[in-house]
């Protein structure tokens, strides 16, 4: 036969245990934001390093940062890029000139044009689809781990 040992704790006992045990779970949640955030910027400094011609940007590669934002009692993780032509990529854009644009292509030739048109390359949106496998491992094993003790 099963048996069960309990203990009687006393009410400030008890709440000085559970203010500890919140307080390492804010502390893991923080741990598990951070690992998962650096995950995504991985991705996305591979999007812009691999992606289309037009996405391949050392300026957008070097602007890629991870962040971990703690609000009260709630965590918020990411990565991004502060540059406007990361948007631009995202969701596409219509450049119009006025009359004309010209400009030097890569190949080093004159063009003369009165629109240019950047198709959408979802590059965050890619690097979170790509990252979400190993971010939930991540918080699969933080979880157990805390659980467990």
């Amino acid at each position: 036969m099963d048996s069960m040992h309990l203990r009687v704790v006393g009410d400030d006992e008890l709440l000085n245990h559970l203010r500890r045990m919140l307080g390492s779970w804010r502390r893991k949640q923080f741990e598990m934001a951070e690992a998962g955030s650096y995950v995504v910027e991985e991705e996305l400094q591979r999007n812009y390093s691999q992606g289309p011609i037009f996405s391949r940007s050392a300026l957008l590669y070097r602007s890629v940062h991870a962040f971990v934002e703690v609000l009260g009692d709630r965590t918020r993780s990411g990565a991004g890029t502060p540059e406007i032509y990361a948007a631009v990529l995202e969701t596409g854009m219509v450049i119009e000139g006025k009359p004309y644009l010209h400009f030097l292509t890569r190949d080093g030739v004159w063009v003369t044009t009165r629109q240019v048109r950047i198709p959408p390359f979802r590059a965050a949106e890619l690097a979170a689809d790509e990252a979400e496998p190993q971010v939930r491992g991540i918080y699969e094993r933080g979880v157990r781990t805390f659980v467990e003790g």
